[in-house]
């Protein structure tokens, strides 16, 4: 007899089979729809990178330090350091204050209105800078801006997880590493043009540009399919089939089915519900903290080696700064062609990386409200010079033994495997190695019988 739950275990496991011998290709062509999503909505995080770029290099604009700055005795004119550290901080502040918000309003209300609210939000705000007389205003602007960027950080990375399979979850999650330096070069560009002006518009046009960014998103995002897994844990599973085959193409070359891809998710979700462990929100929170701590990397055998290249170059950093004030051109030299070298293995590596894992290791159920967690560190005006080389060379030495015996490898690992993993309790270093099959595990629970009477109307055949 073939009852109704029997057939929700078969679709899923159907479906998780289908995941794992997919292709990065395969994924490609079932899934463009997805991609282009994906990668609209991860462009809000564009509009952060491209303020923050605007912010720091204000304090060398003369009409910026005149408009908003104090008269030095000299005649000229600068942001008080205090305001300075309020402006950079303020927007951080927000951010944090948007990151808690986005953990409750994007379960209750869905992604999609979400994002559209911040947009709003973003438009409102941005005409505080664009009239604002006082450092004040701005401090206020850089706030209640910072709110709206705080969820677009972990809202986007949770989307793209969810609307793509195994095969495209690294790519697009880090995709929204692309997207904070795509918003500094356009950032970069503007300040650029606007340096042989010399009245008020060489900040004022800036700022209003930011107004380029939030219609067309707005419009983009209205069309777009909300998170099929979000529905899910809604209960919604037939507005979910909707959404997926929204997402999804006809040029299949994959035995793609959608009832049995929401089976899977369902699946998933009732696993979870069953499932209790916090090793994976302990991981992600050290996942941000090693981003922030030391210019880390994490898993896989190549990673490992950029991790150590770091550490290297850090303890070179250091020691340049012992050679003799007789050759500190040279120094200076080689201290930054190190820091080239050292920025281009971070983006390679931790910068990048660090976006895929937190979408990865976090459940269905608590991802939005794990990846808002953000710690931010900064080692203050030391004036270490060369020296604070070791300083970070320590942290990231304390990291890469954590890195090593806690942090695991995802790679090809379904949502619901890396659940059961955590559960019982795998030895990080054993997830890429361990056989489990999540389909041994008993769930139930109200959405695995509503999805048994909307999908299976039999009691058995």
């Amino acid at each position: 007899m073939v009852t109704a739950k029997t057939a929700v275990f078969d679709d899923a496991k159907k479906a998780t089979e289908s995941e794992h011998k997919m292709s990065l290709w395969q994924g490609v062509k079932l899934y463009p729809k997805a991609v282009a999503w994906s990668i609209l909505i991860s462009t809000c995080i564009a509009m952060e990178g491209y303020d923050v770029c605007l912010l720091s290099n204000f304090y060398a604009f003369p009409q910026f330090n005149r408009k908003y700055g104090e008269q030095l005795p000299d005649g000229t004119y600068q942001i008080p350091a205090p305001w300075q550290a309020g402006l950079t901080n303020g927007a951080n502040v927000g951010e944090i204050i948007g990151l808690f918000i986005n953990g409750w309003a994007s379960e209750k209300f869905g992604y999609r209105y979400t994002v559209m609210t911040c947009l709003v939000l973003i438009a409102a705000f941005t005409a505080i800078f664009f009239t604002a007389q006082t450092v004040v205003h701005l401090q206020v602007a850089e706030i209640l801006c910072g709110i709206p960027w705080g969820v677009f950080q972990t809202l986007t990375i949770t989307y793209a997880s969810e609307v793509c399979p195994v095969a495209l979850r690294g790519y697009l999650t880090t995709y929204v590493n692309f997207c904070w330096g795509l918003g500094q070069v356009v950032g970069i560009g503007v300040i650029k043009s606007m340096l042989p002006r010399d009245d008020q518009w060489s900040y004022r046009i800036p700022y209003a540009l930011q107004w380029m960014w939030p219609v067309p998103l707005f419009i983009g995002i209205y069309l777009a399919p909300e998170s099929p897994w979000w529905l899910v844990r809604k209960g919604r599973t037939e507005d979910a089939k909707k959404s997926l085959l929204r997402l999804t193409s006809l040029d299949r070359e994959t035995d793609f089915d959608a009832d049995e891809t929401i089976a899977m998710m369902v699946h998933t979700t009732a696993l979870e519900d069953k499932v209790q462990t916090c090793d994976g929100t302990e991981i992600i929170c050290m996942v941000w903290a090693i981003q922030n701590l030391s210019g880390n990397a994490f898993s896989g055998p190549y990673i490992s080696t950029v991790l150590c290249s770091l550490f290297t170059m850090l303890m070179i950093m250091g020691f340049l700064g012992l050679v003799p004030d007789s050759h500190r051109d040279q120094a200076s030299m080689a201290t930054g062609s190190i820091m080239l070298v050292w920025a281009l293995s971070y983006q390679l590596s931790v910068g990048t990386v660090a976006y895929s894992l937190v979408a990865e290791l976090s459940t269905r159920r608590l991802q939005i409200k794990t990846v808002y967690v953000m710690i931010c560190l900064g080692p203050g005006e030391w004036n270490w010079s060369n020296f604070t080389g070791f300083f970070w060379a320590g942290l990231c030495f304390l990291c890469i033994i954590y890195t090593y015996f806690r942090i695991p490898e995802p790679r090809g690992r379904t949502f619901a495997e890396l659940d059961l993993l955590f559960e019982k309790g795998v030895p990080a270093r054993k997830f890429a190695t361990t056989d489990i099959d999540v389909f041994e595990e008993s769930v139930s629970g109200d959405m695995v019988k509503t999805h048994e009477l909307v999908a299976y109307p039999f009691d058995g055949v």
